[in-house]
Formats: C-alpha cells, sequence, structure tokens
C-alpha cells in the first residue's frame, strides 16, 4: 500500500507539492524509505519527546492546538522542525499561538485567519 502511494504521487508529478502526512511515525518511516525526497509532517495529540524525533528527519511536525506550548514548540523548532498548530479557528486562539512561536497553523476558516493575519 505504501508504495503504491508513493508511486500515485510520482505518476501525477506531484512530488514537489506534496507532504505527507500522518499520526504514525511507523508509517512515516515506511515512506521515507521508499521516497525519502518526500517532506513528511507528524501529526501529534500530545507532547512528544524531541529525543523521539529527531532520527526521523521529518520536514514537520503538527500539534494539537491543547497540547502547544511556547517550550515545546521551541524544543521542536531547535530541533530544525517546522511547527504547526492545530486546529485553531478563533481569533484569541490565533493570537496564542502566534504568542507562543507556532509556524503555521491548520484552521477551518482560511479566510478569517488572512483577514485577521492582515490586522496584525
Amino acid at each position: 500500500q505504501d508504495k503504491e502511494f508513493v508511486d500515485v504521487i510520482r505518476s501525477n508529478g506531484l512530488s514537489d507539492r506534496t507532504v505527507v502526512t500522518s499520526n504514525s511515525l511507523d508509517r512515516l518511516g515506511k515512506i521515507k524509505k521508499l521516497a525519502p525526497d518526500l517532506p513528511r509532517m507528524l501529526f501529534v495529540g500530545e507532547q512528544v519527546p524531541v529525543t523521539e524525533l529527531d532520527h526521523e528527519k521529518l520536514w514537520a511536525i503538527a500539534v494539537n492546538y491543547d497540547v502547544a506550548t511556547k517550550d515545546y514548540i521551541k524544543q521542536l523548532q531547535k530541533a530544525g522542525l517546522v511547527v504547526i498548530v492545530w486546529t485553531v479557528n478563533e481569533e484569541q486562539a490565533w493570537a496564542e499561538t502566534k504568542s507562543i512561536g507556532a509556524d503555521k497553523v491548520l484552521t477551518d476558516k482560511p479566510r478569517a485567519y488572512k483577514a485577521w493575519l492582515a490586522k496584525q
């Protein structure tokens, strides 16, 4: 299944526009073996120790809003990861996420978020 997944990306010319995401380090590890050039992002709902992520060579980590803290984000960024917080849908949460240093957010309200950013 993983090989078929990578083959579909390749055969459609999407290698340079794809980020492989999963909540499973094991699955992302299998993708890394098949396609080391594809960026990979792990979704986490709890604070996974950075030491468990170092050898994975992930592009990014998506951290649930409820567990994202300034310290944790700094640790992840220091390890070279882009930190994305999910799912952030309200102005107060956007402000908080920005203040704790997240690189990006995932939101269900992209137009509202874009308008909010323009006012910052």
